[in-house]
């Protein structure tokens, strides 16, 4: 799960059929297309996510742009 405190919002990632999907509550599962190494787009409304890494590899988080909103920290929650 990752979490956007500004949002107090919560996003989840899984796999379906092959394909990284987001889960978000009030819209379900989606499936992503992905753009550039780390970069996905949403098929429907347009929202682009790029995750970033620590350094040793692992996602930390991702950034959220949509519309007017560009950079919307979402960080990954351990729990």
């Amino acid at each position: 799960n990752f979490i956007c405190p500004e949002l107090d919002s919560t996003f989840s990632f899984l796999v379906k059929e092959g394909k990284l999907a987001i889960r978000r509550r009030k819209y379900g599962e989606e499936t992503l297309m992905a753009t550039i190494e780390d970069g996905f787009i949403t098929n429907g409304f347009p929202i682009n996510i790029f995750f970033y890494r620590d350094a040793a590899g692992k996602v930390e988080g991702f950034k959220l742009s949509s519309g007017r909103v560009k950079g919307l920290n979402f960080i990954r929650r351990n729990d």
